[in-house]
């Protein structure tokens, strides 16, 4: 009885890889084949971007209140689902917000703020720690920090705070 449903499980699987290779195929000799998919996920993109001006004043207004408060930024757990609701935007309106008036993502935009606030505290703060700095500006380990102030800032935070101290001298 085993042997059976090996066999059975065997030969299901090759007719799923011929026909997805058979679809592969048809795909690429008739592209036109999924122009409609292609224009109803485009429309619906489309329809999901805030077009409208005054709303997307109105979510930037609110987001500058939002985030003028430190503790905000600093939430570790910040998600665009709490950032909507102390926005008070739907989160699919405040993603769209960010995707098509700021050309970023909710994770690089909240990324990028709190490296800024990194840098800012690295100043004010040049005795305190790197760690005590990035858990003040919301990242949840040292390593986020230092993947992230890389990737924006094209240093280290320990490279960048050796630089501020060489130019206070």
């Amino acid at each position: 009885m085993i042997f059976d449903s090996v066999v059975v499980y065997r030969i299901g699987h090759k007719l799923l890889e011929i026909l997805l290779i058979v679809w592969y195929f048809v795909a690429l000799m008739r592209p036109a084949l999924f122009s409609r998919a292609r224009e109803a996920i485009r429309e619906e993109r489309e329809r999901l971007i805030p077009r409208d001006p005054k709303e997307a004043a109105l979510i930037k207004e609110r987001m500058a209140r939002a985030i003028s408060a430190p503790a905000i930024l600093g939430k570790v757990d910040l998600y665009l689902r709490a950032l909507a609701t102390i926005v008070k935007v739907p989160p699919y309106r405040l993603s769209s917000w960010f995707n098509g008036y700021q050309n970023t993502t909710f994770p690089a935009w909240l990324n990028s703020r709190r490296v800024e606030r990194v840098q800012k505290l690295m100043l004010d703060f040049p005795e305190r720690t790197i760690l005590e700095l990035a858990m003040e500006a919301g990242f949840g380990s040292k390593s986020v920090l230092n993947e992230q102030f890389r990737r924006i800032a094209g240093t280290s935070p320990s490279a960048a705070r050796r630089s501020d101290k060489a130019r206070k001298v």
